[in-house]
């Protein structure tokens, strides 16, 4: 990561606790490697996992996006995931 970018970590949390009832109760666990970023997502709350995933998995397929145009940009494969 370069000075100044943010991290996968931090941009995930800024998008997702604009939408879910308890921001303060998610986590979200980053793993970088040398060309490949995989973030895991969880909540203790499951109404928040709801919210996160969307109707038909809209919310979390447009994350998935997001994060992969900017992994992209870094030269890096990502994986985003939800657990349950």
């Amino acid at each position: 990561m370069e000075v100044g970018e943010r991290s996968f970590k931090e941009i995930v949390y800024d998008i997702i606790s604009e939408f879910v009832t308890y921001p303060d109760k998610l986590n979200i666990d980053e793993r970088i490697g040398r060309s490949s970023v995989i973030i895991g997502i969880s909540s203790s709350e499951r109404d928040d996992i709801s919210q996160i995933i969307g109707k038909s998995g809209a919310n979390i397929t447009a994350l998935k996006k997001i994060i992969e145009i900017i992994a992209n940009k870094r030269d890096l494969r990502c994986t985003v995931y939800v657990v349950d």
